[in-house]
């Protein structure tokens, strides 16, 4: 009897890793132009389980002028959602045809995933907002939710 219930805790413990693998808990982004001082952008998003709650912070670092600023807020499960919404339109295909690369210029890296598990990590070079027609609109469009609710600007993406 006491195997059964262990094997029962055990079985639906795993069951439940293994829906929550299909989800994504974070999202990173940074931005950076090799060329300009101070321009670097960081912003990390996650899903915080704490005291059997589920809340959704923002953390930030990034520049205004020359001073360099800290960001870490909670935001809405609404916002997060829309986040990893937008995300999951972001076809790979999509990007290898706008695929280009150089020496100055700025770069903007999307990482999204599982904190324990896997992430999936797009890095691309001299992405603007003026190619929102393009292939990579879903992508520019991404970068633009996380930006707006992290309240940040960037001149390539705002």
């Amino acid at each position: 009897m006491k195997l059964k219930i262990f094997l029962s805790i055990l079985f639906i413990s795993f069951s439940s890793i293994a829906q929550k693998s299909r989800n994504i808990d974070f999202v990173n982004f940074k931005y950076n132009v090799s060329i300009r001082a101070f321009s670097g952008v960081e912003i990390s998003i996650y899903e915080d389980r704490t005291y059997n709650k589920t809340t959704y912070k923002l953390e930030a670092k990034y520049f205004e002028h020359t001073k360099k600023k800290k960001k870490k807020i909670e935001i809405s499960e609404e916002d997060f959602n829309k986040i990893i919404q937008s995300i999951c339109k972001i076809n790979n295909s999509d990007l290898v045809e706008n695929f280009v690369s150089g020496l100055d210029g700025s770069t903007s890296e999307l990482e999204f995933g599982m904190f324990l598990f896997n992430s999936i990590k797009f890095e691309l070079w001299s992405v603007h907002k003026n190619q929102i027609n393009s292939n990579l609109k879903n992508f520019i469009e991404t970068i633009q939710l996380i930006l707006e609710v992290a309240e940040i600007k960037i001149e390539d993406y705002n």
